[in-house]
């Protein structure tokens, strides 16, 4: 069952993108990525949510306020003011939230993206607003809203999806729109034939990703921006998520994939590197023993992992 604080925070996560549509600047930050008044503005959101119910736990974020002009923080303050006429903090107060990050000793944290999928985000494609906690290392909440995602299958006239779960429930999804509208999801024990992968080419190794996809054969390669790839993989519309790293040194993001492991483990998927480990997560911005990654629906996982050998 939802908790009304984690309701709260899904409506207060809409309001705010719904007020501002396609009303955002972008700044370019020092390693070239994207980052808009958007994904500034979500975070604000969820860090606050995060100092006034979860403050004895850590949080790692990927946005801060960290080389931000102060005319981009004054446009999230007035985007905020727009979305909720109660808010009162002022830019230096926003960059106070922004730099936050919880109890650093805390037995507990917290895993956000506030817009992950910047780029589709810019081209009004596919993002998400990823949210996870984990304890001991271990997930047990996992929160994927996606506004541009067709609910509840991608062949569906309605757009906007929510994927939930905690420990002790069943993942589920919801309506965008409508809460009350929801499905449990679980992955697809059958054949479908779709190895799922990002649009950014940058992102992986496309031509390894082909041949593998190839030999393993898979009929259809479907690329999406964000963590709606696990969303897919966990409501049963594609068998696998391949991602290889065009960088032999890259360590993944732990934002970049918290919310939407936990949420694909528990309907019944499986998560690894390229290399059959399991994530590791420890607290840290990385996932440092880990290389690249393969989800999917558990059936031909090893024989996936056999071809990713065989191809590399």
């Amino acid at each position: 069952m939802m908790s009304t604080s984690i309701l709260k925070l899904i409506i207060s996560v809409r309001s705010f993108l719904d007020s501002t549509g396609r009303n955002f600047e972008v700044f370019t930050k020092p390693d070239g990525s994207p980052v808009t008044t958007s994904d500034i503005g979500v975070q604000i959101v969820i860090n606050r949510f995060l100092m006034e119910n979860y403050s004895d736990d850590k949080w790692i974020s990927e946005e801060s306020d960290s080389g931000l002009p102060e005319s981009f923080l004054q446009k999230v303050t007035n985007l905020l003011r727009e979305s909720d006429p109660d808010f009162k903090l002022s830019s230096t107060e926003i960059a106070q939230i922004l730099s936050n990050r919880g109890n650093q000793n805390g037995a507990s944290w917290w895993m956000v993206d506030p817009i992950d999928g910047t780029r589709g985000f810019l081209r009004n494609e596919q993002f998400s607003v990823c949210l996870a906690r984990f304890t001991e290392g271990k997930p047990v909440f996992g929160l994927l809203i996606c506004p541009n995602l067709p609910f509840p299958r991608l062949d569906s006239p309605e757009t906007g999806t929510i994927f939930y779960w905690e420990k002790g429930s069943e993942p589920v999804q919801f309506s965008y729109w409508n809460f009350e509208i929801k499905t449990q999801i679980s992955v697809n024990k059958n054949p479908t034939g779709i190895l799922l992968t990002s649009v950014e080419r940058d992102h992986s190794r496309m031509e390894k990703v082909e041949k593998i996809s190839q030999g393993a054969g898979f009929g259809k390669i479907l690329s999406f921006d964000s963590q709606v790839k696990y969303g897919l993989l966990a409501r049963g519309e594609a068998e696998a998520l391949l991602r290889i790293p065009g960088s032999a040194t890259y360590k993944e993001k732990v934002w970049d994939h918290a919310a939407g492991l936990g949420i694909l483990e528990a309907a019944s998927g499986q998560v690894s590197d390229v290399n059959g480990l399991p994530f590791y997560f420890s607290g840290e911005e990385t996932l440092s023993k880990n290389f690249g990654l393969l989800a999917s629906n558990g059936i031909r996982h090893f024989s996936i992992l056999k071809q990713i050998e065989e191809i590399r």
